[in-house]
């Protein structure tokens, strides 16, 4: 009768869900049991604690209620997740970035927990989705934004054992690197003109007056 033997609560839901098929039997009785004491013949009763529920039928009106046919279903407690994830600020630190920037990681730092499943999205700069803390690659700008591109990458661990899903975000910056004019204006091009734009922090190590900038190719 029941979907699954076993159910299990989340970190942060609240405990109380909804027993019964999702179309009753007009036919029987229904007569259900649980821990502390917790009876009902409500058709869907809706309970609040933890532990093991138990369902058995009789035909309407004899009372008659069949142990042989009996069903249960066990909710569990919620389990925290790892405190990588729930001690965490979040959402996560703004990462910046200067488009020729070596690939750095972005994300959790630490060992990643086992048992659990990772995504991002979106998949741009990225090195992989499937890591806690992927690589990301500010050359070229991934979204292709003139001067810079800011993302917000969405981050999901999902555990194996309950499906319970831990969910943040973190916000990348990456900045267009400038060109130096004689006159010392960073400035960046678009469609083959120079425009002039104040970029803050993101200066070539070494410039030649005049030209195109290529540091960190």
């Amino acid at each position: 009768m029941f979907a699954a033997a076993e159910k299990y609560f989340c970190p942060g839901d609240a405990v109380a869900a909804t027993l019964g098929a999702g179309v009753a039997n007009p036919d029987f009785d229904y007569l259900y049991a649980g821990p502390s004491g917790f009876s009902s013949t409500d058709l869907k009763p809706i309970i609040n604690e933890v532990g093991t529920y138990t369902l058995q039928v009789s035909l309407k009106g004899e009372n008659d209620y069949c142990v042989g046919g009996e069903t249960s279903v066990t909710f569990n407690a919620p389990i925290d997740f790892p405190a990588i994830f729930k001690d965490a600020d979040l959402p996560l630190d703004t990462f910046g970035f200067c488009q020729f920037d070596d690939p750095a990681a972005i994300g959790f730092e630490g060992t990643a927990p086992d048992g659990f499943a990772y995504s991002w999205y979106p998949t741009n700069g990225l090195s992989t989705v499937r890591d806690m803390a992927p690589l990301f690659n500010p050359n070229p700008l991934p979204l292709a934004g003139n001067p810079l591109d800011v993302i917000t990458y969405g981050f999901k661990a999902r555990r194996n054992s309950d499906r319970c899903t831990f969910e943040t975000s973190i916000v990348v910056v990456d900045t267009l690197l400038p060109e130096i004019t004689e006159a010392g204006y960073p400035n960046y091009r678009v469609d083959g003109e120079i425009r002039s734009r104040q970029v803050v922090g993101c200066y070539p190590a070494s410039t030649v007056i005049g030209s195109n900038n290529t540091t960190g190719r």
